[in-house]
């Protein structure tokens, strides 16, 4: 199937772009859009969407996937906060950390599986918009085969992601995009901190 390539000028949003995001999402297909680290590709935030992205992705779909969310206090309809958690958010958000905490007891369908979900608050307009138009967060997954580097533009990232996804697929071309993805660090006992990955932000 076709690829839908839209570019953004000098990267600001336009109505049209949400639009065609939201509607290659309905049709059961994914969107590949810029942040401010990597490409990230999403599908609907449901168990399907999450698996058409796995499949894309040819990740094990035992591995959670980072979510990106609209704004801060989203997070709290999906993970605990403590209060370490809104240390991190406040110094760090919006930008390139993503914080992995324990998921709620009533956390959406999409998220059964996993114990702890990595959330973060991206300082970039597409993704947050794009998560506002849905239930406030969406897939933040890199738009790379995994164990292979994340290509930094659009025309890389359509060669990986069609050699497993046949779907529909949009991809938001915003220009190059940084290489370097975003720090995880992990809440451990409601006070501790474990660093899963340095990223953008140094330890």
């Amino acid at each position: 199937m076709k690829t839908a390539i839209m570019k953004t000028k000098l990267c600001k949003l336009q109505n049209e772009i949400i639009t065609k995001a939201l509607h290659v999402l309905k049709q059961g297909g994914l969107v590949v859009y810029p942040t401010d680290t990597v490409y990230g590709i999403t599908g609907d935030t449901t168990p399907q969407g999450l698996k058409a992205v796995y499949q894309a992705k040819g990740r094990q779909q035992t591995k959670p996937t980072p979510i990106l969310l609209s704004e801060s206090h989203i997070a709290t309809l999906l993970v605990e906060t403590p209060p370490i958690f809104w240390e991190l958010a406040r110094k760090y958000w919006p930008g390139p950390l993503t914080i992995v905490s324990k998921k709620l007891p009533n956390t959406p369908p999409i998220f059964r599986k996993w114990e702890k979900i990595g959330v973060r608050l991206p300082a970039h307009p597409i993704p947050r918009i794009l998560a506002a138009s849905l239930e406030g967060y969406i897939i933040g997954t890199s738009a790379n085969i995994s164990g292979l580097p994340t290509p930094s533009n659009p025309e890389e990232i359509e060669q990986q992601i069609r050699q497993n996804w046949k779907g529909p697929l949009l991809i938001i071309d915003c220009g190059p995009a940084e290489k370097t993805p975003s720090t995880v660090v992990e809440i451990i006992d409601n006070k501790k901190l474990r660093v899963l990955r340095q990223g953008a932000i140094k330890v």
